[in-house]
């Protein structure tokens, strides 16, 4: 069964045309005015203009959307001429072609598949209309490319049989992965708590403890190296300096990606706890000395499950070619439960292949996948000799991150697709179910992700308040318009996901999201720590951390809802998400800046004005929020 990823738009599925794409895009990358590539892009494209137009008009959308496409093409091909001048409008290389998104990748992040797709639209107005001037072999290769790829077998993968294993062994079983014994080393040095900064990630100080907890030799930067250390708790290891291995020097906690990764895991495993400043283990864990073993079994379990489900979502993050080579792992882990696994030379590696190959993106995604397997190897999540398998304890939570996924491209693209915004509307207070009474009040820390120095508030929501509740109240805490859809979610992707029912639902024909307006906030924060992801414009991706931080009285809150605290102004809608919302800061505040004239426009700003990031007005907010004072509990 041969799978092959079409990522192209169709009349449904329109080219995003935000207020910040398309405008000083291509010559703000390289700090001149307008680049060279770009001048040269909107020349040659001004003469096909009239023929796409009427083309688009024809097989995929109306005027406006054709003009939106062009803008975003303009930009891969500003990029693309720049680097290449050889080059043309109709006529590339796939070599040039890659290059260009892995630049533009740097600066777009995940909205690169915005510009992929709008090249694929325009790569088939070439063809459709015989303008492609280059070979019939590199037409070929760059529709692959922009179509998703070069065609990838995937066999029809087996069934994930769990067998069935006595509690002993399994816990033993687990107790051997490196997954928990560094778990166990990390919580172990946190002891009663360790201070982190006002982001929430380590001191500079304490990241060679924490590293080395992991198994990875790191220091902070401005961290002198420490000599004669004793060995860490729970570790049997030597000195840093008794290892030749080099150290990694680096400036945040984030650097080390195996650090990083566990972190993340233990925390949305719910098995610490990051405060204003200090980290600290949170209790009830199957951790805890003296946990039974059933305890320890459901925390281990679930920890593994965390893990490889957050592996997986990165996958898919990876850039433009994240769902198939979220397709081959899923192939991969799937085939090693089975008594066949997949050989480790069926991945058929090829360092000789050039760009311009016809099997040199499989070869490339077939090489970045062994060397993700490799990295699981470490933490014990498959084992690889001529095979690639999964131990026997693991097929559960194989299964389960698994269950309900797509079966080919096809179904990952409706998932991973970017689903229409809503029309601006006013928020509106509504509820499908009685409310829930209040027994108390909720503090809640929401937190915008991806962004640094952080941007968050605090606010105090009755604990009988709706989901949606909670969804309004956030939208008027970061003054968004709420005009895009939006998510909460718990424990990971294959957690529980909820919304506001819409025709607009990314599952086609289904709804698998629990009706948030039925969901009461008592639900899904039980106890101190608990945590809930919600996402805010699928586009810009817009993720906030929502962490309970504390359960008042009624009498001792005060009115509520209101917000008691925060930092920074929030980003400005469809601006691009978070790196759009660093350049337009750079771009707005720098009249020097290339793109300065451009975003003052976009932003209504006049000559002069400046935005103040740190701007956080405290009764702004509460204004805003004081319409669901008696309303909600």
């Amino acid at each position: 069964m041969s799978k092959k990823k079409n990522s192209r738009p169709g009349k449904n599925q329109k080219p995003r045309n935000k207020k910040a794409s398309g405008s000083g895009t291509a010559g703000s990358r390289r700090g001149s005015a307008v680049s060279l590539g770009a001048f040269r892009a909107e020349k040659l494209l001004a003469l096909l203009t009239p023929g796409f137009i009427e083309w688009f008009k024809e097989v995929e959308g109306p005027e406006e959307d054709a003009r939106g496409c062009l803008k975003v093409v303009g930009v891969v091909l500003g990029e693309l001429l720049q680097a290449a001048p050889a080059s043309s409008a109709t006529s590339f290389t796939l070599e040039d072609a890659v290059h260009a998104f892995e630049a533009l990748e740097e600066v777009f992040g995940d909205d690169v598949e915005l510009l992929i797709d709008a090249l694929h639209v325009y790569v088939d107005f070439l063809d459709e209309n015989d303008l492609w001037t280059g070979t019939e072999g590199e037409l070929a290769a760059v529709h692959d490319l922009v179509g998703g790829g070069s065609e990838i077998p995937f066999p029809d993968l087996p069934e994930i049989l769990v067998p069935e294993i006595p509690l002993d062994q399994e816990l033993a079983a687990f107790e051997a992965m490196p997954l928990i014994s560094r778990t166990s080393a990390l919580l172990e040095w946190v002891g009663t708590g360790k201070s982190v900064t006002s982001t929430g990630v380590l001191r500079l100080a304490d990241i060679e403890a924490a590293a080395a907890c992991v198994g990875v030799k790191a220091r902070g930067q401005r961290q002198a190296p420490r000599r004669n250390a004793e060995a860490l708790p729970g570790l049997d290891m030597p000195n840093l300096e008794e290892v030749d291995e080099p150290v990694l020097v680096v400036r945040s906690m984030n650097d080390v990606p195996e650090l990083a990764m566990l972190w993340n895991s233990l925390l949305d495993a719910e098995l610490i706890d990051v405060r204003a400043t200090k980290v600290v283990p949170l209790a009830g864990t199957g951790f805890e000395p003296g946990a039974n073993d059933s305890r320890k079994l459901e925390t281990y379990r679930d920890l593994a499950t965390i893990t490889l489900q957050g592996l997986e979502d990165e996958i898919l993050d990876v850039g433009p070619f994240g769902s198939a080579l979220w397709m081959m792992h899923k192939a991969v882990f799937t085939i090693g439960c089975s008594s066949e696994p997949m050989p480790v030379d069926r991945f058929d590696l090829d360092e000789d292949l050039e760009p311009d190959d016809e099997a040199y993106l499989a070869n490339a995604m077939a090489n970045a996948a062994l060397g993700m397997f490799r990295e699981l190897e470490k933490l014990g999540l498959v084992s690889i000799d001529t095979h690639v398998r999964v131990p026997r304890h693991l097929r559960q939570i194989v299964k389960t991150v698994f269950a309900g996924m797509p079966e080919d491209f096809d179904e990952l693209d409706e998932v991973n697709g970017f689903p229409a915004a809503a029309g601006e509307h006013e928020i509106e207070l509504r509820r499908d179910t009685p409310p829930v009474e209040t027994t108390a009040i909720h503090q809640l820390r929401v937190e915008l992700q991806d962004l640094t120095p952080p941007i968050w508030r605090t606010v105090l929501v009755p604990n009988g308040a709706s989901l949606r509740d909670l969804h309004d109240i956030i939208q008027r805490a970061f003054e968004w318009d709420n005009s895009h859809m939006h998510r909460f979610q718990k424990g990971g992707r294959n957690g529980t996901s909820y919304s506001s029912p819409s025709p607009f639902e990314p599952y086609p024909g289904e709804n698998r999201d629990v009706d948030e307006n039925t969901v009461a906030l008592s639900e899904v924060f039980k106890r101190k720590g608990s945590k809930l992801e919600y996402t805010y414009d699928f586009g810009d991706s817009w993720r906030h951390l929502v962490t309970l931080e504390k359960t008042l009285s009624p009498k001792d809150a005060g009115e509520f809802p209101r917000c008691i605290d925060g930092q920074r102004m929030a980003p400005e809608e469809d601006c691009g998400g978070a790196w759009g919302w660093i350049n337009l800061l750079d771009a707005v505040n720098d009249p020097a800046h290339p793109a300065h004239e451009d975003r003052m426009d976009w932003m209504g700003m006049e000559e002069g004005e400046t935005l103040d990031p740190e701007k956080f007005d405290l009764a702004e907010i509460n204004e805003r929020l004081s319409r669901f004072q008696g309303v909600l509990g």
